[in-house]
């Protein structure tokens, strides 16, 4: 007897949930930005005596993020060490999307959230970090990159992207964060790729 094997592969799309340069709300965190602490991180929340801008959001030169678009007054001016963001997007088929990619260039650190739920953090102590807290030390453009299983992680309709960005001191130069995220959908069906043995082949019992 003779054992045919196939292989198949699949194809994924990419649809674009929040681009670089969008624009997002965004608040000073001279406090903590809602009771209790988490809330701001989730969709419900009501953000609409936040400030709006595109990001890159910041101020100084921070090359990795690119050149500031809405610029912050400075960390000892402005009396903060970090920065609530809120980026909202629209999913209206999240059960297409099986993966979602983050790429989020910050200075000097950050943690983010989609609806919620941690995603990851760069150049930030583990547990709860409140609004005047600090990156453990100050880092140029940094590059938070994380790919992870899209399952419940988002809803039909507006969803919430949270990012707390940090400074590592108040008296810093320079602070900035700009970010991407990626949803992968799979949207063809599985096409044949190789067939062992090839079909050219002599195969004898």
């Amino acid at each position: 007897f003779c054992v045919l094997g196939l292989t198949t592969a699949a194809e994924a799309a990419q649809r674009s949930l929040v681009s670089p340069g969008s624009s997002c709300r965004y608040v000073l965190g001279t406090k903590e930005a809602s009771v209790p602490s988490d809330a701001w991180r989730r969709i419900a929340f009501d953000d609409s005596n936040w400030s709006m801008g595109p990001t890159p959001i910041g101020y100084g030169s921070v090359a990795e993020a690119g050149r500031i678009v809405t610029p912050l007054p400075t960390s000892d001016l402005g009396g903060y060490l970090s920065v609530y963001l809120r980026h909202s997007f629209n999913v209206p088929d999240p059960e297409l999307i099986s993966q979602l990619s983050l790429a989020l260039i910050v200075d000097d650190g950050a943690i983010v959230w989609i609806n919620g739920v941690e995603l990851g953090r760069i150049n930030v102590a583990p547990g709860d970090a409140a609004f005047n807290a600090r990156a453990i030390e100050a880092h140029e453009g940094q590059l938070l990159d994380v790919t992870t299983n899209a399952t419940g992680l988002l809803v039909a309709g507006e969803n919430i992207l949270a990012v707390h960005l940090y400074n590592a001191d108040s008296d810093s130069t320079d602070i900035a964060v700009n970010a991407s995220l990626v949803g992968w959908i799979d949207e063809q069906p599985p096409f044949l790729t190789t067939i062992n043995p090839p079909a050219t082949a002599t195969v004898r019992e």
